[in-house]
């Protein structure tokens, strides 16, 4: 039992160096910049496919419409910048 979590604390040291190695080469930086967009359009795409999946009620619609509008606005504007 201890050679495992031996093994578990090692393996967790080295995936937050691989973590902050990537934070200091702006891998994150990126990702945020760029992708940002994402986590306003997925949840509207969540909501949308619940309700076509019945599972959610009707007025679930309205949130679903405006998160995705607004994902794939904010999407495009990213993409071709700003003036």
């Amino acid at each position: 039992m201890k050679m495992r979590n031996e093994k578990a604390i090692g393996i967790c040291i080295v995936a937050a160096g691989i973590i902050i190695l990537l934070g200091k080469f702006g891998v994150f930086g990126f990702i945020g910049r760029n992708f940002w967009p994402l986590l306003i359009l997925l949840p509207g795409i969540a909501l949308l496919a619940l309700y076509y999946a019945r599972i959610a009620p009707s007025w679930s619609l309205v949130p679903a419409g405006t998160l995705t509008v607004y994902g794939v606005l904010f999407g495009i504007t990213n993409v071709w910048g700003q003036v």
